[in-house]
């Protein structure tokens, strides 16, 4: 695998135990999850990212368990605070991390905030949740957002702060942040959940990202590209992302990333470009 992909990638997990994405894909069982963790894994991944709402942190704790792996670098989050009350939210957030640490059996290195509208408690109140943190010896604090106005508040956060973000070649305006060196940048979406790698989608999308889609696919094939290779050469050209999240269904598809080749990437024609809106590529309105 390429060396500064594998220094970069980041075991997404979201789709380990749920049916995920635009591609068709099967539901995995335990077995299958296992083997697939040992799989990455002994092939020197050790980051993973997880969430109580993937499903995935018990079977991730008991894959640590029984193998006895110590070396992981795990990031999790805390659902979303809205249906608590001011005085309740920071007893949630405890228990919170107590569940999570409870089901992976291992120590959490990131702890992200995952719904973004509690980027404004997090502002108010970052120095108790850091204090919280500390507490539970987590490392980083961070918060999972979608939208490029959401900077403009986490940018006024002075403690250091982890963010997670969509960053794909129909998605980029996060690469107008300012970045700030005490902050850590991950890129998450990379691959659209599959349609930027995939003719063929299981999911109704709506017509006009169908249109652009052929378009971007009728791109690469004349220019003899591969779409592994133009997207992630669109994500690794970027020095300021700490991390690529990614995650994958199985070991083939995993492998399928040792075939990525650097190349010097080169904008979409103009002419694509100008039919994109921002809503034809964010899963959120499919």
């Amino acid at each position: 695998m390429n060396f500064f992909l594998r220094k970069k990638l980041i075991l997404g997990t979201a789709q380990l135990l749920n049916k995920y994405g635009v591609v068709k894909n099967k539901k995995s069982n335990e077995k299958q999850i296992y083997k697939f963790l040992d799989y990455i894994i002994n092939d020197g991944i050790k980051k993973i990212d997880t969430a109580p709402s993937y499903n995935s942190e018990i079977y991730l704790g008991n894959f640590i368990d029984r193998s006895n792996i110590k070396n992981l670098k795990i990031s999790t989050k805390i659902p979303s605070l809205k249906k608590y009350q001011y005085n309740k939210k920071i007893e949630f957030i405890k228990r919170s991390l107590n569940k999570s640490l409870d089901r992976i059996k291992h120590k959490i290195d990131t702890v992200y905030f995952h719904d973004p509208e509690d980027k404004l408690f997090l502002y108010k109140n970052c120095e108790k949740v850091y204090k919280i943190f500390n507490d539970f010896n987590i490392k980083n604090l961070g918060i999972s957002i979608y939208d490029y106005k959401d900077i403009k508040i986490i940018n006024k956060i002075e403690n250091p702060i982890s963010l997670q973000f969509p960053l794909n070649i129909f998605n980029n305006s996060f690469l107008k942040i300012k970045f700030k060196k005490r902050n850590k940048y991950f890129a998450r979406s990379i691959f659209l959940q599959g349609l930027l790698l995939n003719k063929k989608i299981n999911k109704k999308i709506p017509k006009q990202t169908r249109n652009i889609q052929k378009l971007y696919f009728d791109f690469l094939e004349n220019k003899k590209i591969t779409p592994i290779d133009y997207n992630l050469s669109f994500v690794l050209k970027n020095k300021d992302i700490n991390g690529l999240i990614i995650g994958f269904d199985n070991i083939m598809q995993y492998k399928q990333l040792n075939d990525y080749k650097s190349i010097n990437f080169f904008d979409m024609p103009k002419k694509i470009l100008k039919l994109v809106k921002t809503k034809d590529f964010d899963p959120r309105y499919w």
